[in-house]
């Protein structure tokens, strides 16, 4: 079993009252590929949840992200080609100023787009992580 950690982060527009989801590429070597999900990734040896969590928005989406608080950690399974991930995986939420994504770069992902808890848990194709977040409470 690969064993892995990672940071991922629920930005809310608080004047949309929505947040900012990616839609992640659609390559089967990665997990959970063509969903909708999080910012976020991988942590680096030495690096703590909120250093990576700042590092990855940075890397992936460069937009400015306040008020930056972890909400929960947990260890989640996952299978990409009958390889086994366990990750440790640190949820944090946060805030932003940004609403119009027309003349922002997205550096990994499809798309980002905002959506309001309820439309993003109509999507057919929503991250496993999200869903449990969303449902258990955790995100309001």
């Amino acid at each position: 079993m690969n064993k892995t950690k990672g940071a991922k982060i629920f930005v809310k527009n608080e004047m949309l009252d929505e947040y900012l989801f990616i839609l992640r590429d659609d390559n089967p070597d990665i997990i959970e590929p063509d969903t909708w999900g999080l910012l976020g990734g991988g942590m680096k040896k030495g690096e703590n949840p909120m250093e990576a969590i700042k590092r990855e928005l940075k890397e992936e989406i460069d937009i400015e992200v306040n008020n930056i608080r972890q909400i929960r950690s947990r260890k989640i399974t996952h299978e990409v080609h009958g390889r086994i991930f366990e990750i440790e995986g640190y949820y944090f939420i946060g805030t932003t100023d940004t609403y119009d994504l027309s003349n922002i770069k997205l550096n990994e992902g499809q798309r980002a787009d905002f959506f309001s808890l309820e439309e993003i848990m109509k999507q057919p194709n929503i991250s496993q992580s999200i869903e449990e977040l969303i449902s258990k409470g955790y995100i309001k």
